[in-house]
């Protein structure tokens, strides 16, 4: 019977091809067995070591795995802010390439200034994988 083998031949390739791109900066939590889960991919509680992002001049650095993805970046105010993403930081766009790649050039309303937020950066590739 060749159903563990298979089994654990389909286990191994699903770890493969669950991340489409790793966060580089600012830093955060990660996780293959969580990754895809909405909104926090699976970090609920939030950090009391929180980190800091400018107002002006935003930057966040990616590591693509996909050859090509479409982008977007939003932003949710506060501590809890669950499935409150309501800010778009950065329009959906297509990127291209796989490796390092970083987005610049991100202004915020100065009225955010030494508040709490969470940036939450979606991306979805030609096979219309989410993430």
């Amino acid at each position: 019977m060749q159903t563990p083998n298979l089994l654990a031949a389909l286990a191994a390739l699903l770890h493969l091809t669950t991340a489409h791109f790793l966060l580089i900066s600012p830093p955060c939590g990660f996780s293959d067995d969580t990754i895809a889960t909405f909104p926090f991919r699976g970090f609920y509680t939030v950090s009391a070591n929180r980190t800091l992002f400018p107002i002006s001049a935003g930057q966040i650095a990616l590591e693509m795995a996909d050859a090509s993805a479409d982008i977007e970046v939003l932003i949710g105010i506060g501590n809890n802010v669950g499935h409150g993403f309501n800010q778009v930081i950065r329009k959906t766009f297509r990127q291209s390439g796989e490796g390092d790649f970083c987005m610049t050039g991100f202004e915020l309303d100065k009225s955010l200034n030494v508040m709490n937020a969470t940036i939450q950066v979606i991306t979805s590739n030609e096979d219309g994988a989410d993430l």
